[in-house]
Protein backbone atom coordinates (compact mmCIF):
# COMPACT_ATOMS: atom_id res chain seq x y z
CA UNK A 1 0.00 0.00 0.00
CA UNK A 2 2.66 2.46 0.97
CA UNK A 3 4.72 1.92 -1.97
CA UNK A 4 1.52 2.31 -3.85
CA UNK A 5 1.06 5.58 -2.76
CA UNK A 6 4.74 6.56 -2.66
CA UNK A 7 4.93 5.84 -6.70
CA UNK A 8 1.72 7.77 -7.04
CA UNK A 9 3.88 10.93 -5.47
CA UNK A 10 6.74 10.56 -7.72
CA UNK A 11 4.46 10.25 -10.92
CA UNK A 12 2.86 13.13 -9.54
CA UNK A 13 5.66 15.47 -8.82
CA UNK A 14 7.12 14.21 -12.49
CA UNK A 15 4.14 15.31 -14.46
CA UNK A 16 4.16 18.85 -12.80
CA UNK A 17 7.63 19.14 -13.55
CA UNK A 18 6.77 18.38 -17.52
CA UNK A 19 4.02 20.60 -17.33
CA UNK A 20 6.03 23.47 -15.88
CA UNK A 21 8.56 22.84 -18.66
CA UNK A 22 6.14 23.41 -21.23
CA UNK A 23 3.14 25.55 -20.52
CA UNK A 24 2.67 26.47 -16.66
CA UNK A 25 4.92 29.65 -16.66
CA UNK A 26 2.95 32.43 -16.69
CA UNK A 27 3.68 35.16 -15.61
CA UNK A 28 6.19 38.07 -17.28
CA UNK A 29 8.76 40.26 -15.99
CA UNK A 30 6.69 43.29 -17.34
CA UNK A 31 3.09 42.46 -16.65
CA UNK A 32 -0.07 44.40 -17.23
CA UNK A 33 -2.60 45.32 -14.90
CA UNK A 34 -4.58 42.47 -15.87
CA UNK A 35 -6.08 38.92 -14.01
CA UNK A 36 -6.08 36.12 -16.39
CA UNK A 37 -4.22 33.93 -14.54
CA UNK A 38 -6.60 30.88 -13.25
CA UNK A 39 -6.45 31.47 -9.86
CA UNK A 40 -8.04 35.04 -9.62
CA UNK A 41 -10.48 33.95 -7.22
CA UNK A 42 -7.81 34.30 -4.69
CA UNK A 43 -8.47 37.84 -4.48
CA UNK A 44 -9.17 39.11 -1.06
CA UNK A 45 -11.89 41.04 0.14
CA UNK A 46 -10.64 44.06 1.35
CA UNK A 47 -12.44 46.48 3.19
CA UNK A 48 -15.83 44.34 2.83
CA UNK A 49 -16.73 44.28 6.22
CA UNK A 50 -19.81 42.46 5.67
CA UNK A 51 -17.88 39.97 4.60
CA UNK A 52 -15.42 40.03 7.33
CA UNK A 53 -17.67 39.45 10.07
CA UNK A 54 -19.38 36.51 8.26
CA UNK A 55 -15.88 34.92 7.95
CA UNK A 56 -15.13 35.44 11.59
CA UNK A 57 -18.91 33.75 12.83
CA UNK A 58 -18.24 31.05 10.62
CA UNK A 59 -14.90 30.33 12.66
CA UNK A 60 -16.46 30.47 15.12
CA UNK A 61 -19.42 27.91 14.16
CA UNK A 62 -16.62 25.20 13.82
CA UNK A 63 -14.19 26.44 16.70
CA UNK A 64 -10.93 26.58 15.05
CA UNK A 65 -8.83 28.96 12.73
CA UNK A 66 -8.45 27.97 9.24
CA UNK A 67 -4.85 30.31 9.73
CA UNK A 68 -3.69 28.09 11.87
CA UNK A 69 -4.18 24.91 9.64
CA UNK A 70 -0.71 25.09 7.60
CA UNK A 71 0.98 26.90 10.41
CA UNK A 72 3.80 23.80 11.26
CA UNK A 73 4.54 24.09 7.19
CA UNK A 74 5.05 27.64 7.50
CA UNK A 75 7.66 26.89 9.99
CA UNK A 76 9.23 23.96 8.42
CA UNK A 77 13.07 24.42 8.12
CA UNK A 78 13.08 23.59 4.43
CA UNK A 79 10.61 26.21 3.68
CA UNK A 80 11.79 28.90 5.55
CA UNK A 81 15.23 28.26 4.02
CA UNK A 82 14.03 28.40 0.14
CA UNK A 83 11.90 31.57 1.40
CA UNK A 84 15.06 33.29 2.82
CA UNK A 85 17.05 32.06 -0.59
CA UNK A 86 14.14 33.68 -2.99
CA UNK A 87 14.34 37.00 -0.63
CA UNK A 88 18.00 37.39 -2.05
CA UNK A 89 16.92 36.77 -5.29
CA UNK A 90 14.18 39.54 -5.53
CA UNK A 91 11.89 36.92 -7.17
CA UNK A 92 8.49 38.59 -7.87
CA UNK A 93 6.81 35.30 -6.55
CA UNK A 94 7.77 36.17 -3.08
CA UNK A 95 5.05 38.53 -3.24
CA UNK A 96 2.60 36.08 -3.51
CA UNK A 97 4.01 33.75 -1.70
CA UNK A 98 3.44 36.13 1.40
CA UNK A 99 -0.03 36.49 0.63
CA UNK A 100 -0.53 33.03 0.33
CA UNK A 101 0.77 32.06 4.11
CA UNK A 102 -0.34 35.13 6.06
CA UNK A 103 -3.26 36.89 4.52
CA UNK A 104 -6.11 35.62 6.66
CA UNK A 105 -8.86 36.79 4.30
CA UNK A 106 -7.45 34.90 0.88
CA UNK A 107 -9.77 32.24 -0.50
CA UNK A 108 -6.89 29.76 0.11
CA UNK A 109 -8.05 29.66 3.88
CA UNK A 110 -11.80 30.19 3.33
CA UNK A 111 -11.81 26.81 1.22
CA UNK A 112 -10.55 25.35 4.27
CA UNK A 113 -13.21 26.78 6.38
CA UNK A 114 -15.73 25.63 3.60
CA UNK A 115 -14.46 22.00 4.43
CA UNK A 116 -14.53 22.29 8.27
CA UNK A 117 -18.24 23.72 7.74
CA UNK A 118 -19.69 21.30 5.70
CA UNK A 119 -18.20 18.90 7.80
CA UNK A 120 -19.82 20.24 10.81
CA UNK A 121 -23.37 20.59 8.97
CA UNK A 122 -23.47 16.69 7.69
CA UNK A 123 -21.99 15.45 11.31
CA UNK A 124 -20.85 12.23 11.86
CA UNK A 125 -22.00 8.67 12.97
CA UNK A 126 -21.80 7.69 16.10
CA UNK A 127 -19.15 5.50 15.33
CA UNK A 128 -16.87 8.06 14.69
CA UNK A 129 -14.88 9.18 17.53
CA UNK A 130 -12.34 11.16 16.62
CA UNK A 131 -13.68 14.27 16.75
CA UNK A 132 -13.97 18.18 18.37
CA UNK A 133 -16.19 20.93 17.62
CA UNK A 134 -18.45 18.66 15.73
CA UNK A 135 -16.04 17.78 13.05
CA UNK A 136 -13.78 15.03 13.24
CA UNK A 137 -9.66 14.97 13.24
CA UNK A 138 -9.07 13.42 9.95
CA UNK A 139 -11.50 16.08 8.30
CA UNK A 140 -9.00 19.11 10.03
CA UNK A 141 -6.54 17.05 7.90
CA UNK A 142 -8.54 16.94 5.04
CA UNK A 143 -8.95 20.91 5.07
CA UNK A 144 -5.39 21.05 6.00
CA UNK A 145 -4.01 18.93 3.11
CA UNK A 146 -6.60 20.80 0.49
CA UNK A 147 -5.07 24.44 1.33
CA UNK A 148 -1.24 23.19 1.18
CA UNK A 149 -2.57 21.55 -2.32
CA UNK A 150 -3.91 24.86 -3.39
CA UNK A 151 -1.11 26.84 -2.39
CA UNK A 152 1.49 24.56 -4.22
CA UNK A 153 -0.53 24.61 -7.36
CA UNK A 154 -0.87 28.58 -7.11
CA UNK A 155 3.06 29.28 -6.36
CA UNK A 156 3.51 26.42 -9.47
CA UNK A 157 1.52 28.93 -11.49
CA UNK A 158 3.16 31.77 -10.29
CA UNK A 159 6.53 30.70 -12.18
CA UNK A 160 8.21 33.63 -14.93
CA UNK A 161 8.03 32.98 -18.20
CA UNK A 162 11.89 33.45 -18.73
CA UNK A 163 12.35 32.14 -22.45
CA UNK A 164 15.07 34.31 -23.99
CA UNK A 165 12.52 34.58 -27.49
CA UNK A 166 10.31 36.40 -24.92
CA UNK A 167 10.09 40.06 -24.12
CA UNK A 168 10.14 38.60 -20.45
CA UNK A 169 13.92 36.72 -21.19
CA UNK A 170 15.57 39.96 -22.62
CA UNK A 171 16.45 41.47 -19.27
CA UNK A 172 19.94 40.21 -19.28
CA UNK A 173 21.08 41.79 -16.30
CA UNK A 174 17.74 39.70 -14.17
CA UNK A 175 17.94 36.83 -16.03
CA UNK A 176 20.17 34.69 -14.31
CA UNK A 177 19.20 35.98 -10.91
CA UNK A 178 15.36 35.18 -11.40
CA UNK A 179 16.08 31.83 -12.93
CA UNK A 180 17.56 30.77 -9.62
CA UNK A 181 14.56 32.24 -7.65
CA UNK A 182 12.23 30.07 -10.14
CA UNK A 183 14.17 27.13 -9.24
CA UNK A 184 14.08 27.70 -5.54
CA UNK A 185 10.02 28.46 -6.20
CA UNK A 186 9.64 25.26 -8.07
CA UNK A 187 11.20 23.34 -4.84
CA UNK A 188 8.93 25.81 -2.47
CA UNK A 189 5.83 24.24 -4.69
CA UNK A 190 6.83 20.57 -4.79
CA UNK A 191 7.56 20.71 -1.04
CA UNK A 192 4.30 21.75 -0.15
CA UNK A 193 2.75 19.67 -2.59
CA UNK A 194 4.64 16.46 -1.92
CA UNK A 195 4.03 16.77 1.86
CA UNK A 196 0.33 17.18 1.57
CA UNK A 197 0.44 14.01 -0.83
CA UNK A 198 2.64 12.66 2.29
CA UNK A 199 -0.53 13.61 4.47
CA UNK A 200 -3.16 12.24 2.14
CA UNK A 201 -1.67 8.68 2.53
CA UNK A 202 -1.62 9.05 6.10
CA UNK A 203 -6.25 9.20 6.17
CA UNK A 204 -5.30 5.51 4.60
CA UNK A 205 -8.46 5.80 2.51
CA UNK A 206 -7.34 5.16 -1.53
CA UNK A 207 -10.88 6.56 -2.93
CA UNK A 208 -10.07 9.55 -1.06
CA UNK A 209 -6.69 9.74 -2.46
CA UNK A 210 -8.14 9.10 -6.25
CA UNK A 211 -10.93 12.33 -5.55
CA UNK A 212 -7.91 14.73 -4.52
CA UNK A 213 -5.42 13.55 -7.38
CA UNK A 214 -7.86 13.82 -9.95
CA UNK A 215 -8.77 17.94 -8.60
CA UNK A 216 -4.85 18.50 -9.17
CA UNK A 217 -5.62 16.51 -12.62
CA UNK A 218 -7.85 18.99 -13.84
CA UNK A 219 -6.17 21.99 -12.33
CA UNK A 220 -3.07 20.71 -14.82
CA UNK A 221 -5.59 20.12 -17.55
CA UNK A 222 -7.30 23.70 -17.62
CA UNK A 223 -3.46 24.89 -18.36
CA UNK A 224 -4.31 23.01 -21.87
CA UNK A 225 -7.63 24.21 -22.48
CA UNK A 226 -8.31 26.15 -25.71
CA UNK A 227 -6.35 28.84 -27.43
CA UNK A 228 -2.71 30.77 -25.31
CA UNK A 229 -0.74 33.51 -26.52
CA UNK A 230 3.27 32.79 -26.19
CA UNK A 231 2.90 33.38 -22.49
CA UNK A 232 0.04 30.83 -21.94
CA UNK A 233 -2.66 33.45 -21.19
CA UNK A 234 -5.93 32.22 -22.19
CA UNK A 235 -8.08 33.54 -25.17
CA UNK A 236 -11.64 32.52 -26.02
CA UNK A 237 -12.62 30.26 -28.34
CA UNK A 238 -14.65 31.82 -31.00
CA UNK A 239 -18.89 31.30 -30.95
CA UNK A 240 -20.06 28.67 -33.26
CA UNK A 241 -23.85 29.22 -34.52
CA UNK A 242 -25.84 26.63 -33.04
CA UNK A 243 -29.36 25.84 -33.07
CA UNK A 244 -29.54 26.13 -29.49
CA UNK A 245 -29.00 22.71 -28.44
CA UNK A 246 -26.48 21.49 -27.07
CA UNK A 247 -26.66 17.71 -26.51
CA UNK A 248 -23.19 17.78 -23.73
CA UNK A 249 -23.59 16.57 -19.96
CA UNK A 250 -22.14 19.49 -18.62
CA UNK A 251 -19.17 19.43 -15.61
CA UNK A 252 -21.69 20.85 -13.29
CA UNK A 253 -24.12 18.43 -13.83
CA UNK A 254 -21.81 15.27 -13.61
CA UNK A 255 -21.78 13.19 -10.63
CA UNK A 256 -18.41 11.62 -11.36
CA UNK A 257 -16.07 13.47 -9.98
CA UNK A 258 -12.77 11.28 -10.97
CA UNK A 259 -13.53 10.70 -14.83
CA UNK A 260 -11.37 13.26 -16.85
CA UNK A 261 -14.47 16.19 -17.95
CA UNK A 262 -15.77 16.54 -21.75
CA UNK A 263 -14.39 19.13 -23.35
CA UNK A 264 -15.54 18.48 -26.99
CA UNK A 265 -18.87 20.50 -27.15
CA UNK A 266 -18.67 22.95 -25.29
CA UNK A 267 -16.13 25.35 -27.44
CA UNK A 268 -17.90 28.67 -28.36
CA UNK A 269 -20.98 28.56 -25.69
CA UNK A 270 -20.26 30.93 -22.64
CA UNK A 271 -21.33 29.14 -20.22
CA UNK A 272 -20.54 25.80 -20.78
CA UNK A 273 -16.79 26.99 -21.93
CA UNK A 274 -16.97 29.29 -18.75
CA UNK A 275 -18.07 26.07 -16.49
CA UNK A 276 -15.37 24.19 -17.92
CA UNK A 277 -12.42 26.57 -17.40
CA UNK A 278 -13.47 27.10 -14.18
CA UNK A 279 -14.30 23.69 -12.80
CA UNK A 280 -11.00 23.21 -13.75
CA UNK A 281 -9.25 25.38 -11.89
CA UNK A 282 -10.42 24.89 -8.91
CA UNK A 283 -14.37 23.73 -8.50
CA UNK A 284 -13.49 20.30 -9.11
CA UNK A 285 -10.76 20.00 -6.24
CA UNK A 286 -12.92 21.88 -3.88
CA UNK A 287 -16.11 19.54 -5.01
CA UNK A 288 -13.62 16.53 -4.28
CA UNK A 289 -12.75 17.62 -1.26
CA UNK A 290 -16.12 18.39 0.02
CA UNK A 291 -17.13 14.46 -0.75
CA UNK A 292 -14.01 13.45 0.15
CA UNK A 293 -15.32 15.06 4.01
CA UNK A 294 -18.36 12.97 3.58
CA UNK A 295 -16.45 10.06 3.04
CA UNK A 296 -14.53 10.19 6.06
CA UNK A 297 -17.75 10.59 8.31
CA UNK A 298 -18.59 7.37 6.40
CA UNK A 299 -21.69 9.22 4.66
CA UNK A 300 -23.71 7.36 1.39
CA UNK A 301 -23.22 8.48 -1.58
CA UNK A 302 -26.49 10.12 -1.84
CA UNK A 303 -24.73 13.05 1.26
CA UNK A 304 -21.51 12.73 -0.32
CA UNK A 305 -22.57 13.88 -4.20
CA UNK A 306 -24.26 16.53 -2.83
CA UNK A 307 -20.97 17.83 -1.09
CA UNK A 308 -19.34 17.42 -4.41
CA UNK A 309 -21.87 19.53 -5.89
CA UNK A 310 -21.85 21.94 -3.22
CA UNK A 311 -18.18 22.39 -3.79
CA UNK A 312 -18.09 22.70 -7.38
CA UNK A 313 -21.71 25.39 -7.01
CA UNK A 314 -19.75 27.84 -4.80
CA UNK A 315 -16.67 27.80 -6.64
CA UNK A 316 -18.21 28.91 -9.44
CA UNK A 317 -20.38 31.73 -7.61
CA UNK A 318 -17.94 32.83 -5.78
CA UNK A 319 -16.14 32.96 -9.28
CA UNK A 320 -19.06 34.54 -11.14
CA UNK A 321 -19.11 37.25 -8.60
CA UNK A 322 -15.27 38.07 -9.01
CA UNK A 323 -16.13 38.45 -12.32
CA UNK A 324 -18.97 40.66 -12.08
CA UNK A 325 -16.95 42.73 -10.01
CA UNK A 326 -14.11 43.38 -12.28
CA UNK A 327 -16.76 45.67 -14.46
CA UNK A 328 -18.20 47.20 -11.77
CA UNK A 329 -18.15 51.21 -11.54
CA UNK A 330 -14.77 52.23 -9.15
CA UNK A 331 -13.69 55.79 -7.69
CA UNK A 332 -10.20 54.56 -9.04
CA UNK A 333 -10.88 55.80 -12.90
CA UNK A 334 -7.34 56.03 -13.41
CA UNK A 335 -6.55 52.36 -12.92
CA UNK A 336 -10.25 50.18 -13.43
CA UNK A 337 -9.61 46.56 -12.23
CA UNK A 338 -8.32 43.69 -14.23
CA UNK A 339 -10.16 41.77 -16.13
CA UNK A 340 -9.69 37.96 -18.06
CA UNK A 341 -10.15 37.64 -21.68
CA UNK A 342 -12.04 34.57 -20.43
CA UNK A 343 -14.30 35.80 -18.09
CA UNK A 344 -17.83 35.61 -18.36
CA UNK A 345 -18.48 38.56 -18.98
CA UNK A 346 -16.76 38.77 -21.82
CA UNK A 347 -17.61 34.85 -23.10
CA UNK A 348 -21.41 36.62 -22.73
CA UNK A 349 -20.31 39.18 -25.09
CA UNK A 350 -18.63 37.14 -27.62
CA UNK A 351 -21.78 34.81 -28.22
CA UNK A 352 -24.13 37.79 -28.77
CA UNK A 353 -21.44 40.22 -30.90
CA UNK A 354 -18.73 37.61 -32.31
CA UNK A 355 -16.98 40.31 -33.99
CA UNK A 356 -15.54 41.71 -30.83
CA UNK A 357 -13.18 38.27 -31.52
CA UNK A 358 -11.21 40.63 -34.24
CA UNK A 359 -9.94 42.94 -31.27
CA UNK A 360 -9.28 39.67 -29.04
CA UNK A 361 -7.37 37.69 -31.64
CA UNK A 362 -4.35 40.53 -31.67
CA UNK A 363 -3.78 38.89 -28.37
CA UNK A 364 -2.70 35.34 -30.03
CA UNK A 365 0.85 36.57 -30.36
CA UNK A 366 0.49 38.44 -26.93
CA UNK A 367 -2.41 39.31 -24.79
CA UNK A 368 -0.48 42.79 -24.22
CA UNK A 369 -1.79 43.74 -27.62
CA UNK A 370 -5.05 43.78 -27.10
CA UNK A 371 -7.11 47.23 -26.35
CA UNK A 372 -8.68 46.48 -22.85
CA UNK A 373 -9.94 50.10 -22.74
CA UNK A 374 -11.84 49.36 -25.64
CA UNK A 375 -12.96 45.90 -24.62
CA UNK A 376 -14.49 46.96 -21.34
CA UNK A 377 -16.27 49.69 -22.77
CA UNK A 378 -17.78 47.81 -25.28
CA UNK A 379 -18.96 44.54 -22.76
CA UNK A 380 -20.37 47.58 -20.21
CA UNK A 381 -22.87 48.17 -23.32
CA UNK A 382 -23.82 44.55 -24.04
CA UNK A 383 -25.91 42.35 -22.60
CA UNK A 384 -22.54 40.30 -20.57
CA UNK A 385 -23.42 41.47 -17.28
CA UNK A 386 -27.10 40.94 -16.95
CA UNK A 387 -26.55 37.46 -18.00
CA UNK A 388 -23.11 37.20 -15.48
CA UNK A 389 -25.41 38.38 -13.13
CA UNK A 390 -27.67 35.63 -14.12
CA UNK A 391 -25.27 33.40 -14.02
CA UNK A 392 -24.48 34.29 -9.93
CA UNK A 393 -27.90 33.43 -9.04
CA UNK A 394 -27.74 30.09 -10.58
CA UNK A 395 -24.85 28.84 -9.12
CA UNK A 396 -26.38 30.56 -5.78
CA UNK A 397 -29.63 28.81 -6.01
CA UNK A 398 -27.46 25.25 -6.63
CA UNK A 399 -25.42 26.19 -3.03
CA UNK A 400 -28.53 27.24 -1.35
CA UNK A 401 -29.99 24.18 -2.77
CA UNK A 402 -27.56 21.43 -1.62
CA UNK A 403 -27.52 23.04 1.71
CA UNK A 404 -31.09 22.51 2.34
CA UNK A 405 -30.39 18.86 1.80
CA UNK A 406 -27.58 19.01 5.05
CA UNK A 407 -28.95 19.41 8.94
CA UNK A 408 -30.11 22.90 9.70
CA UNK A 409 -27.36 23.92 12.67
CA UNK A 410 -24.74 26.60 13.34
CA UNK A 411 -22.10 25.19 10.36
CA UNK A 412 -25.12 25.02 8.00
CA UNK A 413 -26.38 28.89 8.49
CA UNK A 414 -22.55 30.24 8.36
CA UNK A 415 -22.17 28.61 4.64
CA UNK A 416 -25.58 29.97 4.24
CA UNK A 417 -24.48 33.37 5.16
CA UNK A 418 -21.06 33.19 3.27
CA UNK A 419 -22.92 32.53 -0.45
CA UNK A 420 -25.29 35.46 0.47
CA UNK A 421 -22.65 37.47 1.47
CA UNK A 422 -20.89 37.09 -2.10
CA UNK A 423 -24.34 38.87 -3.78
CA UNK A 424 -23.31 41.84 -1.49
CA UNK A 425 -20.02 42.04 -3.48
CA UNK A 426 -21.95 42.25 -6.61
CA UNK A 427 -24.33 45.09 -5.28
Amino acid sequence: MLSVLKRKILILKHYHRISLSGHIQLTQLNTTKRSTHPFQWLEPLHGNCKWNQTIKEAKQAVGYSTTNLSLRWILNDDLSILKNKIDKSQHPLLKNIKFLLKTEESAVHIWGLIILLLSGAAGHKEICTDSSGGVLHSQRNLAEITQLILKSQIIHFNLLNLQKTTRAGQDVESYKDFLVGNKIALLFGDLLLGGSVLELSQLRNQEIVGLIMAGIRNIADGEFLGIRDEQNYPLPWRAQSSNGSYDVRTPIDADCSIEPLNIAEVRGNAELEWELRNVLNGGSLLGNACKSAMILAKHNTDVQNEAYLFGKHFHLAWQSSIDLMTFMPTNNVEDPPCFSLVSAPVLYHLENDPSLCDEIEKGKENVENVNYEKVRNIILRGPGLIKTEQLYRKHQEAVLNCLSKFKNNDARNALKNMILCLNKRCE
